[in-house]
């Protein structure tokens, strides 16, 4: 008889993101809306949520394509990426910050 093998436990992943943190001069978001890319990076599928803030002036896609809309308010937003969890994999996330100053 064989016996029969365990299956291996979900590994740890960590998501990785051009750049955690982003600030942008109200005058700028006054005049014109800003976009700006993610660029997030994990070993499975990712998702994206505006976790804080109004999503009347942050929107973000599902590829991470961030926009701040013309005029949106003074103040912090934040994006949750979460990287899904699968057979191989634990769930991961990771907050992202933007501010207008």
């Amino acid at each position: 008889l064989q016996k029969a093998t365990k299956p291996a436990a979900a590994q740890n992943q960590t998501i990785t993101v051009k750049k955690a943190s982003k600030t942008f001069k109200y005058k700028k978001v006054k005049k014109a809306k800003q976009t700006f890319n993610i660029g997030a990076k994990a070993k499975t599928a990712l998702t994206y949520k505006l976790t804080k803030g109004n999503k009347k002036y942050v929107k973000v896609n599902a590829k991470g394509k961030v926009t701040i809309k013309k005029g949106a308010k003074k103040g912090t937003y934040k994006i949750t990426v979460t990287a899904a969890k699968t057979a191989a994999y634990n769930q991961a996330t990771k907050v992202i910050t933007i501010k207008i100053k």
